[in-house]
């Protein structure tokens, strides 16, 4: 067996995620499986399985009304306006119906106004569930 690559598939290293003879293989951490034992060898040739990689948080969204609330609860809302100077930009701004964190104009607003993004969402998923 041909291994190219191995990476553990999750934080407990249950599992691991190799290519096998060029295929894509999720090998249970099993010594008695023979892919495992292939991988073994693998790391015994001076090889490593790779650290597991947790993937990326699913992006927050809250409706564009709460998150403006937000920012005018947090007196953050006319600063945020004023960066925003592209008139086309700003009305896009203004009747967004949806804002995400993971939106790169949302974040580098946020970091060239120095705003904690995360507590801009807490304080608009806060407002959303005030209203019921």
């Amino acid at each position: 067996m041909e291994i190219a690559s191995a990476q553990w598939a999750d934080a407990a290293q249950t599992a691991i995620t190799a290519t096998i003879d060029g295929e894509a293989r999720t090998v249970p951490d099993v010594a008695d499986n023979i892919h495992r034992q292939a991988i073994a060898a693998w790391v015994a040739e001076g090889n490593a399985i790779a650290d597991y990689v947790a993937p990326p948080a699913p992006a927050r969204r809250v409706a564009g009304a709460y998150f403006r609330s937000a920012l005018i609860n947090m007196d953050l809302i006319d600063t945020v306006r004023s960066a925003i100077t592209d008139p086309v930009d700003l009305e896009l701004f203004n009747t967004a119906t949806e804002f995400n964190d993971q939106d790169a104009d949302v974040n580098a607003i946020a970091t060239a106004l120095d705003i904690d993004l995360s507590a801009v969402f807490d304080a608009a998923e806060a407002i959303r569930a005030n209203r019921g």
